[in-house]
């Protein structure tokens, strides 16, 4: 192969690798839109986690949870609440519509790249938590005179996507079993029993007995013991969070490829 020839292999292998890129941030770009267009979604997963805070931690400025002040480390736990819901109801339930609708299968037919799709649900429901998380952070730092270093934010941040990445990977699955009808009570009744057990709400210590000894097994608790890591809360996180998440994402990754192509067998 001469000189030119490498060089020309080179320039289409390049621009095949800029469409790809494209493909991906337009349909990105294009489901980010769709979410912040759904007025119902904006208001509720945006707004939930605000009240919260507002009403538990930053109402209660004397209240002190493991040694620091309540709206701290409710900053950590309604942060993943808010993420949660981001990811369980933009990918689960848009899922479940599209697919209703037949969008799905249009996806399936069309050129673009097999995983462009999800990827652009992913990552505008990373953008949402991500978004959560800050302005529950702007709330403490303004109203509460919270103090949150930049290596704090940083952790915050990775602890936040590594979460997105465990509970959109749930929502696909749910997206890919649920019907229209069924999908957003069912969706709830996920979201909410886990916040609630996995002491995303109050403190776990202040849940019942029974309840602190099965919460170690649920990704809820084990993502917000990533986020009081990032925040400084010691004994709160190892990698075995980490470890057990991203055990959970895989599982249900699993399970959504398959039920995926025994969909598009049956198409």
């Amino acid at each position: 192969m001469t000189r030119i020839d490498m060089q020309r292999d080179t320039l289409l292998r390049h621009g095949a690798l800029v469409r790809v890129v494209r493909i991906f941030a337009k349909e990105a770009h294009y489901e980010l839109i769709k979410l912040v267009r759904e007025r119902a979604y904006v208001f509720s997963v945006i707004g939930l986690p605000i009240v919260f805070y507002l009403v538990f931690g930053i109402a209660h400025p004397n209240q002190i949870v493991q040694g620091q002040p309540a709206s701290r480390y409710l900053l950590a736990s309604y942060s993943a609440f808010g993420a949660m819901g981001a990811a369980l109801f933009a990918i689960g339930v848009g899922l479940v519509t599209e697919r209703s609708h037949g969008w799905l299968a249009l996806k399936r037919a069309s050129p673009m790249p097999a995983y462009s799709y999800l990827t652009a649900k992913v990552l505008a429901a990373l953008a949402f938590g991500e978004l959560i998380t800050f302005a529950l952070m702007a709330l403490g730092v303004i109203t509460a005179g919270m103090r949150v270093s930049g290596i704090e934010i940083f952790r915050l941040a990775m602890a936040i996507a590594g979460g997105i990445f465990a509970f959109s990977v749930i929502g696909v699955f749910l997206g890919l079993i649920l019907s229209p009808g069924s999908a957003v009570g069912i969706i709830n009744l996920v979201y909410l029993p886990l916040s609630l057990c996995g002491g995303l709400w109050v403190p776990l210590d202040m849940l019942p007995k029974w309840l602190q000894s099965i919460a170690p097994l649920l990704p809820s608790y084990q993502f917000s013991c990533l986020t009081l890591h990032a925040l400084g809360y010691p004994g709160s996180a190892s990698w075995s969070a980490w470890g057990l998440l991203f055990a959970y994402g895989a599982v249900f990754a699993l399970l959504s490829v398959w039920l995926f192509r025994r969909q598009e067998l049956a198409c």
